[in-house]
């Protein structure tokens, strides 16, 4: 956050400047309270207090404090117990953060920042208007990054807020996991597996079994640790790959047998979920082959009219094509050199994306799209929903 962001509010909850914090403390450091004229009554106790206090651990540590400011970590850690200071080689790094900023030390010392308004990110930090627990989303945050879910920008990050914060008002929640139908692979390079695309067959395939590596640990936080009130979680196989001929031609398999496979999919994915979730196609949602293919064409009737606004800029098609490359000219051999072929084939995809978001929203109670294929897809699932979405990395390419 840039200093004039934070001004006002520092200005609104009147903390001190960094300038006038940092001479209260060096006047602390040796013993003395500083001129008092400038301070509220209930300041200049607390001064008195905090200069007491510092002398006191001084005393304990029999040598000079190393860093210098670990007196004061003390002390605000004894008034704050989720302050959080970071080791780092030569000086500590404080990560608390308090409306999108760092407040300085005086700030705390004084009892200034609201104790349930400061997280451990500045994101995190922002999200006080949402009413949840500012602890509750760091506590999530630590989670998702351990299991190596992708950082969430600040829409995102709200999104997550609202939906945990509906759970926590004892709202019913569920979880929903498109994935991708178990295409053909071997051994990657940048990456544990590299899809082929040489065939289709009827395993659990990579985004499932990714999404099953880390449900556990999932589960563990947000029903055994948050309670929060998960009514299903639905994995959902992306049996809309089925209706492209192109798609079936290059497999070499009908329709009907390319919907056989997922339906093997589905039943593996059941056992190895173990009742934590329940495996399903994901046209279900809509009736089929025929409402899937209407609310398409619904989205792609509003993008072309520019009811999106400019998409390609916006969610950045290039870059997406770029990174996608690779996986595109496996898939596309024939055509990924044409120009335009693979910003073309990002803007087809990224409406499918935008159908599952949809039919989601329209479809199901307080979602959370929980997904694992590439993370650069997710801005398209929120082209025409307001859900939420996580996304975890890939163990493939």
């Amino acid at each position: 956050m840039r200093k004039g962001e934070a001004r006002p509010i520092a200005k609104r909850y009147g903390l001190p400047s960094t300038k006038v914090s940092k001479a209260v403390l060096r006047h602390l450091a040796t013993g003395q309270v500083p001129s008092l004229h400038d301070f509220e009554p209930v300041h200049r106790a607390a001064l008195v207090r905090l200069c007491d206090r510092y002398q006191q651990i001084l005393a304990d540590l029999c040598v000079p404090p190393r860093p210098r400011n670990l007196p004061y970590y003390q002390i605000i850690k004894e008034m704050y117990p989720n302050f959080n200071v970071v080791d780092h080689p030569g000086q500590p790094q404080v990560e608390s953060y308090f409306c999108g900023f760092k407040p300085n030390l005086l700030s705390y010392l004084l009892k200034l920042v609201p104790q349930h308004k400061i997280a451990t990110t500045a994101k995190v930090s922002r999200m006080i208007d949402e009413n949840v627990p500012l602890e509750v989303l760091d506590r999530c945050m630590d989670t998702l990054a351990h299991e190596g879910a992708y950082s969430l920008n600040v829409a995102e990050m709200r999104r997550f807020a609202r939906w945990i914060g509906r759970g926590l008002r004892g709202e019913s929640l569920t979880l929903i996991s498109p994935v991708c139908p178990d295409y053909s692979y071997t051994g990657g390079e940048s990456r544990q597996f590299r899809f082929t695309f040489e065939r289709l067959n009827d395993g659990v395939g990579l985004a499932a079994s990714r999404l099953l590596q880390s449900l556990p640990a999932l589960r563990q936080l947000l029903v055994d640790e948050l309670h929060l009130p998960i009514e299903r979680h639905d994995i959902y196989l992306g049996d809309f790959e089925a209706f492209s001929a192109e798609n079936c031609a290059r497999l070499k398999i009908t329709q009907q047998e390319f919907l056989k496979c997922l339906d093997g999919s589905r039943r593996c994915i059941d056992a190895l979920s173990q009742g934590m979730a329940v495996a399903g196609l994901f046209t279900d949602l809509c009736g089929g082959e025929a409402g899937w293919h209407a609310t398409y064409a619904d989205l792609k009737r509003q993008l072309e009219a520019g009811e999106f606004g400019n998409v390609s800029e916006r969610l950045g098609v290039t870059q997406i094509a770029d990174a996608r490359r690779p996986l595109y000219q496996r898939w596309y051999p024939e055509k990924s050199a044409q120009l335009g072929f693979l910003e073309s084939l990002v803007v087809a995809q990224g409406l499918e994306y935008a159908t599952m978001g949809l039919l989601i929203e329209r479809s199901v109670r307080n979602p959370l799209v929980l997904a694992a294929d590439h993370h650069q897809m997710a801005p398209f699932y929120t082209l025409a929903a307001d859900i939420p979405v996580i996304y975890l990395d890939r163990n493939y390419e």
